[in-house]
């Protein structure tokens, strides 16, 4: 298992003093985002998985905390420079405001009871950094070098899989609960602070990987390759393997056994054998 982290550092740029009272707003210019591993789910799918590299054109979504009616700020991954840059001048960071950022959401709202953002999200099918949730927890923009953390908030299991038969093309596979109301993915809320704890799970029993590179996956009789779903963190109890070969009907395996999922954490399960 591996834990996923993320250190995020802030560039900041220089400002120019009118006068007294008059002072031009100081901005962020560009986010650094260091793994502390170079792990995650990979978007390809192989016994090997799980590099973890930034792509050029990854996108982040920075917000103001605690002020919904400030717009999001998009940040775009600019392998040259390995930073994320703002798409333009309007999505900079100001000096001395607080923020948060995540991977994938549109909004947020400032929860009734304990005045916290909550963040709505989605964990979908498939992998990828897109489709594995991730949120920073509050900082400050500052003028010197600004630390924070992204943290995985979803866990993922790797299904390694082979085929009774050469000549097998893996259109599909995922993960079913047979536990009622314990969701794999679906949508939920979360506040940008430790424990990050899931909450309003509203989801669907199955857990499908799409096959994020688009492609069927070859499997042979020997070579073992390895799927990763993400799921919610929890303990379900049974879990079956459900998947569908190119040109043939969706199948399930029916393991009989307890899963658990950790958060930030990659779960591996036994081999599993497709008929």
């Amino acid at each position: 298992m591996f834990i996923l982290t993320a250190v995020l550092m802030i560039i900041t740029e220089g400002c120019t003093k009118q006068n007294v009272t008059d002072q031009t707003k100081q901005y962020v210019s560009g986010i650094r985002i260091n793994f502390e591993t170079e792990t995650r789910v990979s978007t390809t799918h192989s016994a090997a998985g799980l590099k973890f590299a930034w792509e050029d054109g990854d996108n982040i979504e920075v917000w103001e905390d605690l002020n919904t009616s400030a717009s999001r700020k998009l940040f775009t991954y600019d392998a040259t420079t390995q930073t994320f840059k703002p798409s333009s001048n309007s999505n900079k960071l100001e000096i001395g405001k607080k923020y948060f950022a995540v991977n994938a959401s549109s909004w947020y709202y400032i929860d009734a009871t304990d005045g916290k953002s909550s963040i709505p999200m989605t964990l979908k099918g498939g992998t990828g950094v897109n489709n594995v949730p991730m949120i920073s927890d509050v900082f400050e923009a500052t003028a010197e070098n600004t630390m924070t953390t992204m943290h995985h908030i979803v866990g993922v299991v790797e299904i390694p899989v082979k085929a009774s038969a050469n000549g097998k093309q893996l259109q599909r596979v995922g993960l079913n609960s047979q536990t009622a109301n314990h969701a794999l993915r679906g949508e939920f809320t979360i506040t940008p602070e430790a424990p990050y704890t899931l909450t309003s799970t509203y989801g669907y029993f199955d857990n499908y990987n799409q096959l994020a590179s688009g492609s069927p996956i070859d499997l042979s009789t020997s070579e073992v390759k390895s799927i990763f779903v993400p799921a919610f963190p929890g303990t379900y109890s049974t879990i079956d393997i459900k998947y569908q070969f190119v040109g043939e009907s969706e199948k399930t395996i029916q393991t009989g056994h307890q899963l658990v999922v950790e958060r930030g954490k990659i779960t591996k399960i036994s081999i599993q054998t497709l008929n």
